[in-house]
């Protein structure tokens, strides 16, 4: 069966997220105490990371605007602010989080890719992240974008993708989902039927074996186009 539409991670397919994150996580920071002077002795910097990590891990939620909005509820609650402004000033930074986090910097060669395969396939995008596409400068290049934040439901769970599929009313097996992420883009798409393609220069584990539409591994997003081209490489 031809594929007809190329799903896309995001974060760490597309772009490098990790120092993108750490940057708006200092920044937040900064810009909250020079915003309340003195919060930084209530909470020093490397606290403020810390509860940030801690509440990462102990989510219950797959949308990380709200997990922030937590975040910032937290570290701003010892100031006593009035209820009303303390949601103004959580619903403030949150949006200049969302919009210092979608600062990335795509690989090079990026958006001429995505250009040229929409001219071939259908270009969505399924992410846990809630990075800023128009501010990327991508918006237009996907028909579609999934996210978990809109969901209500994230990687590693396949539902995500039966939503999507079944949203567009395509057949999973027509979908290559392109991502760095083994469990989160690899099994759990191969999960919901859909055709995968892992970005990453690591073995691949033993474990593909068991997958039923594993097409393969490349080393960089930027290597899709000549693994397509390949056509006896369109997978099972």
């Amino acid at each position: 069966m031809k594929i007809e539409t190329i799903s896309f991670d995001l974060d760490d397919t597309l772009w490098n997220n990790r120092p993108v994150v750490a940057e708006a996580l200092s920044r937040l920071y900064r810009e909250l105490v020079r915003r309340h002077p003195g919060l930084d002795s209530v909470w020093p910097e490397s606290d403020f990371r810390s509860l940030a990590t801690t509440l990462g891990g102990q989510q219950t939620t797959v949308d990380f605007t709200a997990l922030r909005r937590l975040h910032l509820r937290e570290v701003l609650k010892p100031l006593s602010l009035a209820p009303e402004e303390l949601e103004s000033e959580v619903e403030r930074w949150t949006r200049a989080y969302v919009q210092w986090r979608s600062r990335v910097c795509l690989y090079p060669g990026v958006i001429p890719m995505l250009s040229r395969l929409s001219r071939r396939y259908r270009l969505i995008a399924v992410t846990n992240g809630n990075a800023d596409l128009k501010a990327i400068g991508l918006e237009g290049l996907f028909t579609s974008v999934c996210s978990s934040g809109q969901e209500g439901v994230g990687k590693p769970d396949p539902e995500i993708y039966r939503i999507v599929t079944e949203r567009l009313g395509i057949e999973p097996a027509t979908v290559l989902h392109v991502g760095d992420h083994w469990q989160h883009d690899v099994v759990a798409a191969d999960a919901a039927g859909l055709r995968t393609l892992w970005v990453s220069e690591q073995p691949v584990p033993q474990e593909q074996a068991r997958l039923r539409r594993f097409c393969g591994r490349i080393p960089h997003v930027t290597h899709l186009e000549p693994w397509l081209d390949t056509s006896t490489r369109h997978g099972p």
